[in-house]
């Protein structure tokens, strides 16, 4: 054989699955898609270019001056050496002068929803300043995560300079919109100043709120326990303690032989829960590598973490309206012990929570989510739920043995896992690993619903197209698409 023949194959000729092709598109992807310009952080103090021509200027000057021995180029030497103390005073005049502000139309707003922000820098001074570097926060082009961007604006006497948009972010969290820094030049660009702003807007984005058709899986009221005391509605149940009546309270709940003792309306309190809770873990830990755009796009973990959140809120306020307690766990930087746990007793308790949920980001845990059932109290659970975006071996593996060790039974969807995985930004999505994966779940009893964020897009998790709810199948009770 030939060295012609064996040679590996390169460029255009190269086969289109060869290691040169994957590479080459590697680095186009990268470089098309990973690259986010970033502006480098500057001294409090810099010069430019002209302060390196004004230093020859000055050389030269300086020959000049012994050479012709004359007046007038004595007068031109020193002022060439008063120019930049003219320019450094030029551009201190500014430093306590300059201001910016950063002004949004909602704090808050729903994903997906419009929204407007504002800019301002502003020169109070009579002197005009041509030359300002501006540093700011602003959503990056596809609304994703705020980024730092640099714009160099001129401000006339007295004028600003004034930034005005509109975006649509299509991922719940927290975002800042603001100034941080201002870089004032001189006239003559020679000498820089930075002014430290740090006027920020920060805005609000909350996930849409899905309503999830049905009742709780395993109600207060289906445990078989002597000690289930609920209250739901107009139901009674044992009285806990006695208040003062308060606007909105029911007049059954009114003590009429104390009022009448007392003279004041009495009310009576009762027990609100069973003592049984359904535990729901979260699962906000990033599952992909979004640095390889061969394998999934840059925003999978944010568009995964998205519909997680909406389907975790759906399936809280479903065991809520169904007479259960329900206690919320997930991974969270922002507390001090890298996780959260709230505990909700009845709708109302939910709305404390919200916020929280609603902007949690995702976490930095290397844990799987089974491991977050270490904070619960099993001998209260009526229920263990599971949200998370994606199954493997080790996940699946983890929940089997966590149902086996808890003590819950699977009947009637006690351990039960919602999957979301988010299959429009995975690349060659192995759906015959998650159909093996949802088998062996479902042959240990484990229930799994899948949710796509297709599904959360239409009214609450049914088939706005068909105007039906999603096929469950009967041999392993399977939610699918």
């Amino acid at each position: 054989m030939t060295k012609e023949a064996t040679a590996p194959a390169t460029g255009a000729d190269a086969p289109e699955n060869s290691p040169e092709k994957k590479k080459k598109r590697t680095k186009k992807a990268k470089k098309e898609y990973r690259v986010t310009y970033e502006p480098k952080k500057r001294a409090r103090f810099g010069v430019g270019p002209a302060f390196f021509v004004w230093l020859a200027l000055l050389f030269f000057g300086l020959i000049f001056t012994q050479a012709l021995h004359s007046t007038m180029s004595g007068v031109f030497y020193v002022t060439a050496m008063l120019i930049p103390i003219g320019a450094l005073i030029y551009v201190f005049i500014a430093v306590p002068q300059m201001t910016a502000s950063a002004v949004s139309g909602r704090g808050e707003v729903e994903k997906e929803q419009p929204v407007s922000f504002t800019v301002y820098v502003e020169n109070p001074l009579p002197l005009p300043y041509p030359f300002v570097d501006v540093d700011l926060t602003v959503p990056s082009e596809s609304a994703v995560r705020s980024v730092n961007k640099r714009v160099s604006v001129s401000l006339a006497p007295g004028a600003g300079y004034e930034l005005k948009t509109n975006v649509v972010f299509s991922y719940r969290g927290q975002y800042s919109i603001g100034v941080s820094d201002l870089y004032v030049w001189d006239l003559l660009r020679m000498f820089r100043i930075k002014v430290h702003m740090d006027s920020q807007a920060p805005i609000f984005v909350v996930p849409r709120r899905i309503e999830m058709p049905g009742a709780a899986d395993n109600g207060a009221a289906d445990v078989d326990t002597d000690s289930a005391k609920t209250v739901f509605g107009a139901e009674r149940s044992e009285v806990s303690d006695i208040r003062s009546y308060r606007m909105g309270d029911h007049m059954k709940s009114i003590h009429w032989k104390l009022s009448s003792k007392k003279q004041e309306l009495i009310t009576k309190e009762y027990t609100m829960n069973s003592g049984k809770t359904a535990y729901l873990f979260v699962d906000m830990v990033p599952r992909w590598e979004a640095a390889d755009p061969d394998l999934c796009e840059d925003d999978v973990n944010e568009y995964a973490a998205d519909t997680v959140v909406e389907c975790a809120i759906a399936v809280a306020m479903r065991e809520l309206n169904g007479r259960n307690s329900c206690t919320m766990i997930w991974y969270d930087d922002r507390s001090a012990t890298g996780t959260s746990v709230y505990t909700m007793e009845n709708p109302l308790d939910f709305e404390k929570v919200y916020p929280v949920i609603a902007t949690a980001p995702l976490s930095r845990s290397t844990n799987d989510i089974a491991a977050l059932t270490a904070f619960t109290d099993g001998s209260r659970a009526v229920a263990m739920l599971f949200v998370t975006p994606r199954l493997d071996v080790r996940s699946v593996a983890d929940l089997i043995a966590t149902c086996a060790a808890s003590g819950v039974s699977a009947i009637n969807g006690a351990f039960r896992v919602w999957y979301c995985p988010p299959v429009e930004k995975v690349k060659d999505f192995d759906e015959d690993n998650e159909r093996r994966c949802i088998e062996q779940l479902a042959a240990a009893g484990i229930i799994v619903e899948k949710v796509t964020h297709d599904m959360l897009s239409g009214s609450g998790l049914y088939d706005m197209a068909q105007g039906e709810p999603a096929v469950v199948s009967e041999d392993a009770e399977t939610l699918v698409r």
